[in-house]
């Protein structure tokens, strides 16, 4: 368990509606789809392969590893426990908002790694044979942030 380099929160999505420009009607499906879905906060499932090792965080678990974060930032800060200390970052993924096919996805993506350290975006996917593979262009590209 040690070996965790980062977590998985599953806070809300921001409304960003005012910085996607849907060019068609499936477009504005998929960001009222996604609008619609994250009005409730939801808990994500540790299903996914992600590559690394990864832990999916509680409420509580979130608040500990907000902490560790921040006090990597400070050579005199508190200790983390061990469970979260190597975890460097917290990924928040927003539930997918789908077109009626069910073939495109619409998700908001933030890493936070403390104080004003992390980013995110928008990011639409497309269904292929085998897996969901992000789209090069879309009318979520310039939906995009840095803390």
């Amino acid at each position: 368990m040690n070996s965790w380099r980062f977590a998985i929160g599953s806070a809300a999505s921001p409304d960003l509606r005012d910085c996607l420009k849907p060019r068609n009607r499936e477009d504005q499906s998929l960001i009222d789809n996604f609008v619609e879905v994250n009005q409730k906060q939801r808990r994500w499932e540790a299903r996914f392969d992600f590559g690394r090792p990864y832990k999916m965080l509680d409420a509580a678990g979130e608040s500990v590893v907000q902490n560790c974060i921040m006090s990597s930032h400070r050579p005199d800060g508190p200790k983390c426990p061990t469970p979260f200390a190597k975890i460097r970052f917290i990924r928040y993924l927003s539930v997918p908002g789908f077109n009626r096919s069910r073939t495109r996805a619409l998700i908001s993506t933030s890493r936070v790694c403390g104080g004003y350290c992390g980013n995110g975006g928008m990011a639409v996917y497309r269904r292929t044979d085998r897996s969901w593979q992000m789209g090069k262009s879309s009318f979520a590209n310039g939906c995009a942030w840095v803390y």
